[in-house]
């Protein structure tokens, strides 16, 4: 379970920013994640990884230095075939490359019925004055891939035709926070995005329960239905928050706000991490 807000501006003002991103990632407990950081095999590439057997190394959301940016959420579904093809590599592989967005999810759409369902964005980000791309595909929507328009956009476990409540309420909240950015210093933006992806008010939505075939009880229905999801009976919910700005003059500000492991679910503990770097040369602070 992940949601991911973003509003994406090709002419933004001198003050303002070309990409605002706001990012949950739900999962389980005890699952073992390292931390966003540099890759040490690609430097260039900032993101937090999967550290499962079997799964280390995969991301859920990452960015580079050249404006490659790359986010997968996972598609609700009851029955996960443990065979399956694993997701992470989707985003890990079109950050590393340079593969044009639409061709890149053109091939992933070529072997997509190997896969779990998921939703995969993915942006260039360029340097220049060109127009960025966005492009999206979903193995689960029948739908050829597709590149988006600039603007505000949302995504959750849901394929991007049919979004939860959630996902519609919280873009109109989103949008009230980015449409007044430039009011507020980037930091006082950072804490409200913050703020804004742990509302755990719950958005009742009938396609949870039938995307699980009626195996939820209401409980973790409601739970699911939020934001910010917290399930302390299964054990899971959003261990993770990520913002991105990237400013009119390409700078980037990349903060995490994760859970520290291992995750004591009596007494949590959260680590925030902060990345500022332009997109021709970065340096980190915690």
């Amino acid at each position: 379970m992940c949601i991911l807000f973003f509003k994406l501006d090709v002419n933004p003002p001198t003050d303002g920013y070309k990409l605002i991103l706001a990012s949950n990632r739900d999962e389980y407990l005890d699952k073992p994640t390292k931390p966003a950081s540099w890759w040490q095999d690609h430097p260039h590439i900032l993101s937090g990884l999967d550290m499962r057997k079997g799964r280390v190394g995969g991301t859920w959301l990452g960015i580079s230095k050249e404006g490659r940016l790359a986010s997968l959420l996972n598609i609700l579904q009851p029955q996960l075939d443990r065979n399956a093809k694993g997701r992470g590599p989707l985003v890990r592989n079109f950050i590393k490359s340079d593969v044009d967005c639409l061709p890149y999810l053109q091939e992933i759409a070529k072997e997509g019925q190997l896969y779990n369902g998921f939703n995969l964005l993915v942006m260039d980000l360029p340097r220049s004055n060109s127009i960025p791309q966005i492009g999206y595909y979903s193995n689960m929507s029948g739908k050829d891939p597709e590149l988006l328009t600039p603007g505000i956009h949302s995504l959750c476990n849901a394929i991007i035709d049919k979004p939860w409540k959630k996902a519609i309420v919280g873009k109109r909240k989103f949008e009230e926070i980015v449409n007044s950015a430039t009011k507020r210093t980037e930091e006082k933006l950072v804490d409200q995005l913050i703020e804004f992806l742990n509302d755990d008010t719950p958005h009742p939505e009938p396609q949870i329960n039938i995307q699980c075939n009626g195996e939820l009880t209401l409980k973790q229905q409601q739970e699911r239905s939020a934001v910010c999801v917290k399930s302390p009976d299964l054990r899971c919910g959003s261990r993770t928050n990520t913002i991105i700005l990237v400013n009119a003059a390409n700078k980037v500000k990349y903060v995490e706000r994760t859970l520290q492991e291992p995750i004591d679910i009596e007494n949590l503990k959260w680590l925030r991490n902060n990345y500022d770097f332009n997109l021709s040369s970065a340096s980190s602070s915690y």
